[in-house]
């Protein structure tokens, strides 16, 4: 039963929409996001990181999802990562708290 439930081509696809700014299709079974970040550093800023959290309750709010693990809770600095890596934490490395930390605490009222 387990693989006729598990669809991972479709949350896949339904994510990749989301991220893209267009609306979801209709997803019937539990989801659960793992390592969603965005960077305060590269390629993002922290204002584009909180804009990301921000749009998270209307994707929550369209499928069933249970669990939501951000990637990293404070950045990093590691020789074998870019910057878009080394800064997808909610905390700064000296434990600063991003804008987008307590928007992202918030996530737990919109979790099944």
């Amino acid at each position: 039963m387990l693989e006729a439930a598990f669809q991972p081509q479709s949350a896949l696809s339904a994510w990749v929409e989301f991220a893209a700014g267009k609306p979801l299709p209709p997803i019937d079974f539990e989801c659960r996001l793992m390592e969603v970040g965005s960077p305060t550093g590269g390629s993002g800023s922290e204002s584009e990181q909180l804009a990301y959290i921000r749009r998270l309750p209307a994707f929550l709010e369209q499928v069933d999802v249970s669990v939501v693990v951000w990637v990293l809770l404070h950045d990093i600095t590691l020789a074998e990562f870019d910057a878009d890596l080394n800064t997808v934490g909610l905390m700064t490395n000296g434990g600063r708290k991003k804008p987008g930390y307590r928007e992202f605490k918030m996530l737990r009222n919109h979790l099944r």
